[in-house]
């Protein structure tokens, strides 16, 4: 028994990868901006971690033969995730730029608001004093608590 692709199938063949050429490019240049204001972000040492007040990006999954749906709810933000520092994307929290492509072209238009509050942030930090004052020093440990330290005379 020879089974063949049919003229239709061959046709909704055609169309998968006419639209995942096209998501694929999108996912892509998404992926190269984010690259590219994330070596700026780094460049600049800003360490500061920094997210977005509101979930910016709502992803609903749903699964095409049944009625059960994914609802995520993810910020976008700049922080240390596994020793990088780099755009960032929570729920769970990720590298903005690994995250699937779904995520990463979302993200995409949120940027210049997380640049906005990244640039706010570090305008307005408390940044350390003189380290050989050994002046208190307001370190932010987590989202919003706050731990202060003294630095030790040698």
């Amino acid at each position: 028994m020879v089974i063949e692709i049919t003229k239709e199938e061959e046709s909704d063949l055609a169309k998968i990868a006419k639209a995942s050429e096209k998501f694929n490019a999108q996912a892509d240049e998404a992926t190269r901006y984010i690259v590219e204001i994330e070596g700026r972000l780094n460049e600049s040492r800003v360490g500061r971690v920094v997210w977005l007040d509101s979930p910016a990006i709502r992803i609903t999954k749903k699964h095409p033969k049944y009625t059960v749906e994914n609802v995520e709810d993810t910020r976008i933000g700049f922080a240390k995730i596994g020793g990088e520092w780099g755009i960032a994307v929570s729920n769970p929290e990720r590298l903005l730029r690994k995250a699937d492509r779904a995520t990463r072209i979302a993200a995409v238009p949120l940027i210049p608001k997380l640049l906005k509050r990244i640039v706010e942030e570090a305008e307005n930090a408390k940044w350390p004093a003189d380290e050989e004052s050994g002046m208190l020093v307001e370190v932010e440990v987590s989202h919003n608590k706050k731990t202060t330290a003294k630095k030790k005379k040698q």
